[in-house]
């Protein structure tokens, strides 16, 4: 996921709340924020909207949400500047679609449909309301719209949330009380969450040797997709224990490239099945010592009783270090060492 995918993702929040308002679901045509022109070909029965972003930012996830609002959608590709991406997106919408069983479909065009009369573009931010909507506003949202969760703030939660309603199997219909008779037995069907095993998530699927517990893959994850978790060991000691949460990985690299010791590696991907059982991954233990003075776990290659911040408090009890980057010269002060030459720790 991109910071362009998570704001397509977002800009489409106006035109999710306007179908919920809408009496009837209507067909949806898309088009690019480049779409110059502010009419499109006739669609009889379909509203052409323009969004915020271009149709190859827009993720696959903002397309599955659509689709469950009961609308037919379709990308139309006029003055798309990114048209394959754009097509990459609806495939990949369509892929899950298919695997979840699902007979919706995104459909794809790259010219103008039509003929005759010309239908006005509409902005995905002033999205007009018919009066039966706009006197039911007061009343708050009703049926499907009412039931439905608040939406997840992350563009990965809500590609999650989309395949969970996909899957989720259909509602039992009970008999009317008094009936006697109970509804015919459904034919047993596949677990359609099976069928996403054959879909990689951009989720990396990593494996850990030569672990010390030093925690710098945690505090390097942007995304808190690594847990180090401690718990009481023998002699005093603790045993730390790092796990991986695949729903959260957004497959950066940044933890098998930070660890200082190579114990991490990444040896594929997980599936969209995986992510969503939403089970972490142990990844390796260790039983650690603590330090003396704060207690906190020590790196199992650790020789000394104190952690590397205790032991340099200790051996320069004034004394700091620069940050990353900054020459000695720039602050000496910040060192604890003297002004160079010329310099003075004071204006004036």
């Amino acid at each position: 996921m991109t910071a362009l995918s998570q704001a397509a993702s977002d800009g489409i929040a106006p035109l999710l709340r306007w179908l919920d308002r809408l009496p009837e679901p209507v067909d949806l045509m898309l088009v690019c924020a480049e779409h110059q022109s502010e009419v499109a070909g006739h669609h009889p029965g379909a509203a052409v909207v323009r969004l915020d972003a271009c149709l190859a930012d827009l993720p696959a996830s903002a397309l599955l949400e659509l689709v469950l609002r009961g609308t037919r959608v379709e990308a139309r590709l006029e003055g798309c500047e990114r048209p394959d991406l754009a097509a990459r997106s609806v495939d990949d919408a369509n892929r899950l679609l298919t695997s979840c069983a699902r007979p919706e479909r995104v459909a794809l065009s790259s010219s103008r449909a039509g003929a005759g009369a010309e239908d006005p573009v509409l902005d995905v931010r002033a999205l007009p309301l018919p009066r039966r909507a706009l006197l039911s506003m007061s009343a708050g949202p009703s049926g499907a719209a009412a039931a439905r969760p608040p939406r997840a703030a992350t563009e990965r939660e809500r590609m999650l949330d989309a395949l969970r309603s996909l899957t989720a199997p259909p509602p039992r219909v009970r008999p009317a009380p008094g009936s006697g008779s109970e509804p015919p037995a459904r034919p047993r069907q596949p677990r359609q969450r099976d069928t996403l095993d054959q879909h990689p998530a951009p989720s990396a699927m990593l494996a850990a040797s030569g672990c010390t517990g030093c925690g710098v893959c945690v505090q390097s994850c942007p995304a808190d997709a690594l847990r180090l978790e401690g718990s009481p060991a023998d002699d005093g000691r603790v045993r730390v224990t790092l796990r991986h949460l695949p729903a959260s990985c957004l497959d950066c690299g940044e933890c098998v490239a930070r660890c200082p010791h190579g114990a991490l590696e990444s040896t594929g991907r997980h599936t969209w099945a995986g992510l969503l059982a939403c089970l972490p991954q142990f990844l390796a233990s260790e039983v650690l010592r603590e330090c003396a003075r704060c207690a906190e776990p020590l790196p199992s290659d650790s020789t000394g009783s104190l952690c590397e911040i205790c032991a340099f408090r200790r051996a320069n009890p004034f004394g700091a270090r620069l940050p990353p980057g900054v020459a000695p010269g720039v602050a000496p002060a910040l060192a604890g060492g003297a002004p160079a030459d010329g310099e003075a720790l004071g204006g004036g």
